[in-house]
């Protein structure tokens, strides 16, 4: 794996791009005092590298009625996971992102749903051939949100910020 250094230009670039997407290389350019051309250099640079792989869109999931946020640990029954795999195809629509893991979860899924009589459906036929465990999200952040910032600024005060 080849490693690449990106300066703290980059580095706000990234930021910049990661919280609007849609924004053009001219207001890029003045966010970051550097002129049209070598702002649009430094980002074909950061595109060609591999650094930014894609522009995407952020999502008002409970805007289209699927208030359920949820994380679902799943572990498999056996050690087929066909059954599972055809299941899941059928909820997909249902599923942000998911991720294979290692240890006694075998997947972790971020998931939305309409209402807890769908999600209870969805539980029910994957419980054939999963164990799954259920975690409400009950606050999530944007891509490239540091976790500091849900803190107070007081060093001595660790309780999350109500939002």
């Amino acid at each position: 794996m080849i490693k690449i250094f990106i300066d703290d230009l980059d580095k706000r670039i990234l930021k910049i791009l990661s919280e609007n997407s849609r924004i053009t290389i001219k207001e890029l350019s003045k966010k970051i005092n550097l002129s049209q051309p070598s702002t649009k250099q430094r980002v074909m640079k950061l595109e060609d590298n591999g650094i930014i792989l894609r522009y995407t869109i952020d999502i008002n999931h409970n805007n289209l009625g699927y208030p359920l946020h949820l994380f679902l640990f799943f572990t498999l029954k056996s050690p087929s996971s066909v059954k599972f795999m055809q299941i899941m195809k059928k909820w997909e629509d249902h599923f942000i992102q998911q991720c294979q893991s290692s240890g006694d979860i075998c997947f972790i899924v971020e998931s939305r749903f309409k209402s807890q009589t769908q999600l209870t459906n969805f539980l029910c036929e994957i419980s054939k051939c999963a164990s799954c465990k259920v975690f409400d999200i009950l606050r999530g952040s944007n891509q490239n949100v540091k976790f500091s910032t849900w803190f107070d600024a007081s060093p001595n005060d660790s309780k999350l910020i109500q939002g």
